[in-house]
């Protein structure tokens, strides 16, 4: 008995130690995987930071270059560029107005935050309930003039409820959904990807603006038809008349002038912004990481 004991004893404490041994193995596998794939995202946003720069620099070739260039290449189809993975800094809507004083007297801005809150969250987060981005737009608009008030804002994505229920809803539109897509009906972006708060004149850039902001502005259907007006090679450059007929064209006819109050068409250089979020992910390792990088140069619209 003792002798069967003995051995019982023994095989237990080596099963103990094969099982702390293969969890530890687990343990490192895990870690490494996520440092392999912060460390591919990571590459990737520096990667685009790299071309941004690059970019920046390079000067347009003489139009004999142009043409002979233009000669060489074989007709391709049309394709339009990709939208970019995350909304620029540039065209987003700027809630500071609305803080800044009443909302009565920028009833348009309003509006159209409720409409992007309504769009965007209104089945995921708000249940469809009635009125519901109205009360939460009025308490963040509070917390934030609060916060100003006293001296603590700094932020969007700081900003506190008194709420819990008002505090969930908005870590869940911070966060947003990993895979989205408003044409579709596919999850939620992030809020911070579509507004900011700053006490600065601004206009939503609408040649680098997201096609979700697009549909929030003129309709999915005026959405999809717009950014091909803005981004086929060669296309004419877009006006406010282009704009209003494309509209038509997808029986969306703009019911307010003041939208073009709210939007920036000129499609020359402007000043990029000191900051800016990059999107880098590694599909191997199920890392995907977002970074506010510093940027310092101009770009130009496309």
């Amino acid at each position: 008995m003792n002798a069967i004991g003995f051995v019982f004893c023994v095989l237990t404490i080596l099963s103990i130690e094969a099982i702390l041994s293969f969890e530890k193995q687990v343990s490192a596998h895990r870690l490494r995987s996520s440092y392999v794939g912060h460390a591919a995202a990571n590459r990737q946003i520096l990667d685009q930071i790299t071309s941004r720069f690059y970019a920046s620099l390079k000067q347009p070739s003489s139009s004999d270059d142009q043409e002979e260039k233009i000669a060489e290449e074989p007709q391709n189809p049309i394709s339009l560029p990709p939208p970019p993975l995350i909304n620029p800094h540039c065209a987003r809507i700027n809630l500071f107005p609305l803080i800044k004083i009443d909302v009565k007297e920028e009833p348009y801005l309003y509006e159209t935050a409720a409409k992007l809150l309504r769009i965007f969250y209104g089945k995921a987060l708000f249940d469809h309930r009635e009125r519901a981005e109205y009360k939460f737009l009025d308490a963040l608009l509070k917390e934030v003039r609060h916060q100003i008030v006293q001296e603590k804002f700094s932020v969007p994505e700081k900003v506190s409820f008194k709420d819990p229920h008002f505090q969930m809803i908005y870590y869940k539109m911070l966060k947003g959904t990993k895979k989205n897509d408003l044409l579709q009906e596919m999850g939620y972006p992030s809020l911070l990807d579509y507004i900011k708060i700053e006490n600065a004149p601004s206009r939503i850039c609408l040649c680098h603006a997201h096609p979700n902001l697009l549909a929030v502005l003129f309709t999915p259907k005026g959405a999809a038809k717009l950014y091909a007006a803005m981004h086929t090679p060669k296309a004419p450059l877009i006006s406010q008349e282009s704009i209003e007929r494309i509209c038509q064209e997808v029986h969306a006819p703009l019911l307010n002038p003041k939208i073009f109050d709210l939007i920036e068409i000129s499609q020359g250089r402007h000043s990029s912004a000191s900051k800016d979020t990059l999107f880098g992910e590694d599909l191997d390792n199920h890392i995907s990481l977002r970074k506010v990088v510093a940027i310092h140069h101009l770009e130009k619209n496309n």
